[in-house]
């Protein structure tokens, strides 16, 4: 029986790219060491004025999720 139980690894890497995402966005990826932010021109604007919301930091976290290196 210990066949069908899963470590916590495989859960995590059994997740599709938009449960990682929200895991990530619950806790704080820069302190672990994720580096998604883009520094997009439509943040930069933003910056100051505290205006840059959840969606748009969880648009970049999948779009560094689904990147390719």
């Amino acid at each position: 029986m210990l066949k069908d139980k899963k470590t916590n690894g495989d859960r995590i890497r059994s997740m599709t790219d938009e449960q990682i995402c929200d895991f990530l966005m619950k806790i704080d990826a820069e302190y672990l060491g994720v580096h998604f932010c883009q520094n997009k021109p439509e943040c930069e604007r933003l910056l100051e004025s505290l205006q840059i919301t959840d969606a748009m930091c969880r648009k970049c976290m999948l779009e560094w999720l689904k990147k390719v290196e």
